[in-house]
């Protein structure tokens, strides 16, 4: 993912980034309420590992978000 502040995500789709803590979070929206869910690491490569795996195993199970989407 750009770490460009201007670059727009298409609405609705899920993303990670890091919190003011450093801990890379998972965001998304479900029925108009926005989520998160925390990746587990301060690391931005093991962060976009675990993204990956989020999108894949949880992220279709949650709230209707499907990887082929």
């Amino acid at each position: 993912m750009p770490s460009d502040k201007s670059y727009k995500r298409p609405r609705g789709q899920p993303y990670y980034e890091a919190a003011d803590n450093g801990v890379y979070y998972v965001h998304w929206s479900a029925g108009r309420r926005s989520k998160r869910a925390s990746l587990g690491t301060r690391e931005e490569d093991e962060a976009r590992t675990r993204f990956a795996q989020w999108l894949l195993l949880d992220g279709g199970k949650k709230d209707g978000i499907c990887a082929g989407e």
